[in-house]
């Protein structure tokens, strides 16, 4: 199973030993509820292993036209050795953008996941987006982001 405890934070989904999510699910995690425990679960679940995934983290980047990144963990905790631009992060944000599925996670206000086999449904995960969302404040909400971590 993911190595899930050597994530250095507190936060995340809680995953359990075993337990099972969809994909989807685990995805809404990592970036609704900065689930870095997800993003090690989804990491091993791709490459096998989180440096493999690093690894194809780097090569995508590059891909994308970044010049000034580098990735040496799959959740950006515990390392010094990450670093990135503003104008790198633009052209990652943008590349991922075409995906619909990335556009429809950071467009997601709200997102519960239900029970599974070794949890009970969690609580509602929420945006930490303040510009698109008045769940926590409502002094930065504009109806006119409709996406953005």
């Amino acid at each position: 199973g993911p190595n899930i405890n050597k994530t250095g934070s507190t936060q995340g989904m809680r995953l359990k030993v075993e337990e099972q999510l969809p994909v989807k699910d685990l995805l809404y995690g990592m970036i609704l509820n900065n689930g870095h425990d997800a993003a090690v679960a989804l990491a091993e679940h791709v490459a096998g292993n989180q440096q493999g995934f690093v690894t194809l983290m780097n090569n995508w980047v590059v891909k994308a036209g970044c010049k000034n990144t580098n990735f040496a963990s799959v959740h950006g905790l515990d390392t010094s050795d990450s670093y990135t631009t503003a104008r790198d992060m633009v052209k990652i944000y943008m590349k991922a953008m075409e995906n619909p599925l990335f556009e429809e996670l950071l467009s997601t206000a709200t997102y519960t996941v239900g029970a599974t086999n070794r949890s009970e449904a969690r609580a509602e995960y929420l945006t930490g987006n303040y510009l698109m969302d008045t769940h926590s404040l409502q002094d930065f909400y504009d109806s006119r982001v409709k996406s953005g971590m």
